[in-house]
């Protein structure tokens, strides 16, 4: 919120709007700016608007920069805004865009905290930045991440022209609105939303060979990277993470199964990669595995605050268990980290038969999730947990069929309905339940036929809505408790995808 309003000040908005002075209010009624969270922290560092303890900074910029290979994703968080802070380049708004009202300072005093620049030397992390832009000048995988390099970099007259590409490629992810408005998105997630599309096609009825399909495919395999994982997009070639590797692993092992044919190497290849983000309880990461003990105290600091670090990820591992499954009776390694993800996705089922998310809101569709994985494993512990989260999932699920939860989930520590259900809840949920039953060769139909044959009523009953626009609910997270959002093919394609499996389904 106090980055909103600051943005919005920048931007040109009047203190006095009366939306304005409506997040104001909001923004001191939750303690003031200066209590934002630990994201907002570096941005109003950089305008000057948050107190900067140069010794301090300084201290935690050497310790990232010494500890590079435990803790990256921190250091593509931090280093360049502690970079500038600690050379003096943070800027101070022009008097007509400070935000003088809701910080309670004279416009004097603020320019005061303007830096005085040091000399521009800092190969160790021109060398860093160097070694990890993306050829289109972007850093790491999309917006957020990006400019606060493009600008620690244009402090250095030599990068000039790599600053200019990457301002270049963000304004291409700018998009109009209906309004004609431009809406400025957080990058374009080619590697997702390929998989993604790829398998709901395929759920829907079209053949693994058909000409979508393969290219697709060729996509997917054109943009593996040396590591053998995958990263968010086409542009990020120097960080892959273990959600789109095991998606992209998933799709072409599907691929190979249809066909008849030996799983690919590009499959082993990503497997050894992400067999390196298993953490020792037994779940995966998404970008690394925590290391020592220092990474895990900047997983609890960082946790409390919302950031997701090192720590073992739920939607990441009940994905990576599928794969796996497929794998493990090709390769020892695989069988036992299968085990151990196996093992610790059992201890994450709550009391109430429900799984804990982090990347999608939050208790139905993690469940759903955790049926599929689960369902891998012919034993009596993993149906006793499946049949528990189906009898949560039952007493979720609304009366017109639907399912919808709200983002205030994760402060509540509980799902909280909404008051409509949501089309692209109820088929992110409904589509994994379907692939639990095909999975299992029906095994659970009679516990799972009520449900979905509900849920394929709602989406028969809303087809005309969700066939022509686009469900607005949030589904996704940036952040859990500071940020979320909605990938819009997903928004578009999960009612598609559960309505006809629900018509293909053998297990009906």
């Amino acid at each position: 919120s106090t980055a909103g309003y600051v943005a919005a000040k920048i931007a040109g908005y009047d203190e006095n709007d009366s939306r304005m002075l409506k997040l104001e209010a909001r923004i001191n009624e939750l303690g003031g700016p200066l209590k934002s969270d630990l994201l907002t922290m570096p941005f109003l560092m950089m305008f000057s608007l948050y107190p900067i303890h140069s010794t301090f900074n300084t201290n935690i910029d050497r310790l990232l920069m010494k500890h590079t290979e435990s803790i990256p994703w921190i250091k593509v968080l931090l280093h360049p805004v502690l970079y500038m802070l600690d050379n003096g380049h943070n800027r101070v708004l022009s008097a007509e865009k400070f935000p003088r009202r809701l910080f309670k300072m004279s416009y004097k005093k603020y320019a005061k905290r303007k830096g005085t620049p040091k000399p521009q030397k800092d190969d160790q992390f021109i060398d860093w930045a160097s070694e990890n832009m993306n050829p289109d000048g972007t850093f790491f995988d999309y917006t957020p991440t990006t400019v606060p390099m493009l600008m620690a970099l244009s402090t250095f007259p030599a990068q000039k022209s790599i600053v200019q590409k990457g301002i270049t490629t963000i304004e291409s992810f700018q998009e109009k609105t209906a309004e004609g408005n431009l809406l400025q998105t957080p990058g374009e997630a080619s590697v997702g939303e390929t998989f993604y599309m790829a398998n709901v096609l395929l759920d829907v009825g079209f053949e693994h060979d058909h000409p979508t399909i393969k290219r697709a495919e060729k996509y997917l395999q054109d943009h593996q990277l040396k590591t053998g994982g995958w990263g968010f997009s086409k542009n990020s070639i120097h960080f892959a993470d273990s959600d789109d590797t095991s998606n992209a692993m998933y799709l072409m092992i599907r691929l190979d199964k249809a066909r008849g044919k030996e799983i690919r190497q590009e499959v082993f290849k990503a497997l050894d990669w992400l067999l390196t983000l298993q953490n020792k309880d037994g779940g995966f990461g998404t970008w690394e595995r925590t290391k020592g003990l220092l990474g895990k105290l900047i997983n609890k600091v960082a946790n409390k605050k919302g950031l997701v670090m090192s720590e073992s990820v739920f939607e990441h591992t009940a994905r990576i268990v599928v794969c796996l499954s497929f794998l493990k009776e090709l390769r020892p390694e695989a069988a036992i980290a299968y085990k151990k993800a196996f093992k610790w996705l059992l201890h994450q089922q709550n009391k109430d038969g429900s799984f804990s998310g982090t990347w999608f809101i939050n208790y139905m569709f993690s469940t759903s999730m955790a049926m599929t994985a689960l369902g891998t494993e012919n034993s009596s512990r993993g149906d006793l947990a499946i049949l528990r989260g189906l009898n949560y999932l039952k007493g979720q699920q609304a009366p017109n069929g639907g399912f919808g939860e709200s983002p205030d989930s994760f402060l509540k520590g509980k799902a909280v309905q909404l008051q409509q259900s949501s089309w692209a809840q109820t088929g992110l949920i409904v589509a994994q339940l379907h692939t639990l039953n095909a999975m299992t060769g029906c095994k659970f139909k009679n516990e799972l036929r009520g449900l979905l044959e509900t849920s394929y009523l709602y989406l028969k009953e809303e087809k005309e809505g969700w066939s022509q626009s686009m469900d607005q609910t949030w589904t996704a997270v940036t952040f859990p408790k500071v940020e979320y959002l909605i990938y819009p093919y997903i928004q578009r394609m999960v009612p598609w995808q559960a309505y006809n499996m629900h018509l293909t389904s053998g297990c009906r």
